[in-house]
């Protein structure tokens, strides 16, 4: 999945997206194929929640695979995924300011979804990642909270920005993905 160019907060030379974002929406069971979602900072990152008219079950089978570059941010350009017990070791590349940067990871299946943390420092001080999938009446309410701190030399507000933009994608891309079963 190539982004578009420019679509980045710095253009072409962006701050990497994490492969998380958040947002807060509540809905009713009959919620539009185009809701927003609503966002909101969480700690050193951002959550984006939304409430969604698909089973739990349905919702996990899809965040399931690792590999779905639709389900990343749109900056992450590659992931190699390993299997590791439960869990799995994933290797990405990220867009960067003058290369790719890569990451290192480790995602594992919790109670109510999945979490991502870095394994290792490296191109990315910080790289955390959680899905929460909750049954309501008519659905799942699903959270996504993000937050990286690439190594680079650029103001954190702008990082702060990307990982905003970067969870809105990827909820809104969940959510199109689940329109698109019905």
């Amino acid at each position: 999945m190539t982004p578009a160019p420019g679509s980045g907060i710095l253009g072409s030379a962006m701050v990497p997206n994490l492969p998380l974002a958040a947002l807060l929406l509540w809905a009713t069971p009959g919620l539009a194929a185009d809701a927003a979602p609503r966002v909101e900072r969480v700690g050193d990152g951002w959550q984006a929640t939304l409430e969604l008219p698909a089973s739990p079950d349905a919702v996990r089978r899809i965040l399931a695979d690792a590999r779905d570059l639709t389900l990343r941010p749109p900056d992450v350009l590659s992931v190699e995924v390993t299997p590791r017990d439960t869990c799995q070791e994933i290797r990405g590349r990220t867009r960067g300011l003058f290369r790719p940067l890569t990451y290192r990871t480790l995602r594992c299946p919790t109670a109510t979804g999945y979490r991502e943390s870095l394994l290792e420092v490296g191109d990315f001080k910080v790289y955390d990642a959680e899905w929460r999938i909750e049954p309501v009446e008519g659905g799942s309410c699903v959270t996504f909270r993000a937050a990286a701190d690439p190594d680079l030399p650029v103001p954190r507000a702008l990082v702060l920005e990307n990982v905003k933009r970067s969870t809105v994608v990827v909820i809104t891309a969940l959510r199109d993905r689940l329109a698109g079963q019905r």
